[in-house]
């Protein structure tokens, strides 16, 4: 009889701490369920892109001034700023996918260049100056991994995580105002003049991007930081040009220059997650 007392009391002092376990066990569940469950996510980002040399060639230099010697026309475009917006959704787990438009401060492409030969007549040394700006804007389809908790570090009230990505779309760039100032060195000095015509040409972009995110405990938000390396696709004058020569200022057919955007960038970033 005293077992059996004994028993009936460990059940009953058993009972309320095992469905406490399972109460909190149920909680956790959920808790990992809803982290887990599909995800809007809208984004918000700006930053500065440092501009790599384009590739530039000269794609006749029996038509267009050639450079001296240990000069090249493969100079780098201006740095700019950017920014962008983008709405995505958690796909799996492990993955969001996100649809993304992106802004660029336009490009500007300077280089000056002594002691040259004009084109047509090698013979003739000429100091020209070659100039074109460049508007640049894009589409994207961009993935992010989602990092588990494992790879969290959590700091006071902020949660730390890496942020790994990437994404290709379409890239569409604008150039206007391409043009060639020459001088020659005769006298009296002559000054010639190219000019092309405005051109758009769109090509595959792309970009790979790794950060670090913050994100306070209990709120939908993060922000943070990254590089990316961005490649916003090929860029093309137009085959028409105006030279202000024997032409008379009329509009002739040439070989059009090309090149591609190539740069590295600082990303500041600001996600909401709905």
């Amino acid at each position: 009889m005293k077992k059996f007392y004994l028993v009936t009391l460990l059940s009953l002092i058993a009972t309320p701490v095992l469905a406490e376990v399972l109460a909190t066990s149920l909680i956790e569940e959920e808790s990992i369920t809803k982290s887990n469950e599909h995800k809007w996510c809208n984004s918000s980002y700006v930053g500065y892109a440092w501009s790599m040399k384009s590739g530039l060639v000269n794609p006749d230099i029996t038509k267009f001034n050639q450079v001296a010697a240990g000069d090249t026309d493969d100079a780098p475009l201006s740095n700019v700023s950017y920014a962008g917006i983008s709405l995505g959704r958690r796909v799996f787990k492990w993955l969001t996918a996100s649809f993304s438009y992106e802004i660029f401060n336009g490009f500007n492409y300077q280089s000056y260049h002594k002691n040259g030969t004009l084109a047509g007549n090698p013979t003739t040394s000429v100091d020209f100056l070659r100039t074109f700006s460049l508007i640049h804007q894009s589409a994207l389809l961009n993935f992010y991994i989602d990092f588990p908790s494992s790879w969290q570090t959590t700091v006071g009230n902020i949660n730390i995580s890496p942020e790994l990505g990437g994404g290709l779309g379409v890239g569409v760039n604008q150039l206007n105002n391409f043009q060639t100032l020459t001088f020659a060195n005769v006298t009296p000095t002559v000054a010639l003049t190219t000019l092309g015509l405005l051109n758009i040409k769109t090509s595959l972009a792309w970009f790979v991007n790794i950060g670090i995110s913050f994100q306070p405990k209990g709120t939908d938000a993060n922000f943070g930081f990254g590089y990316r390396y961005y490649n916003g696709g090929k860029f093309s004058t137009s085959s028409k040009y105006i030279l202000n020569d024997v032409n008379d200022q009329s509009i002739v057919d040439l070989a059009a220059w090309t090149g591609t955007i190539r740069t590295n960038q600082f990303k500041l970033f600001l996600d909401f997650d709905f």
